[in-house]
């Protein structure tokens, strides 16, 4: 159950980082991009608040449109 968790969390700490990087660098060019970076973070924090839950009822679901996409893809988690 823990490895299961694990990697959805890792999963949603690599996309956000990812995303947070692709949309850092427009940023730099105009700061309208401001919101999507927001907008992104607050999705971000929603996912991770799904995923706690989840964790903290012992469930395995996996997180809402991204969560099947890290099942069982990261095997250095044991």
């Amino acid at each position: 159950m823990a490895k299961f968790h694990l990697e959805q969390s890792f999963g949603l700490v690599l996309l956000g980082t990812l995303t947070n990087l692709l949309l850092a660098l427009p940023l730099l060019i105009d700061p309208v991009f401001e919101n999507l970076l927001l907008l992104n973070n607050m999705g971000m924090v929603i996912l991770w608040m799904a995923g706690l839950i989840s964790a903290v009822y012992g469930v395995r679901l996996p997180l809402p449109l991204i969560g099947f996409y890290f099942r069982d893809k990261f095997q250095f988690i044991q």
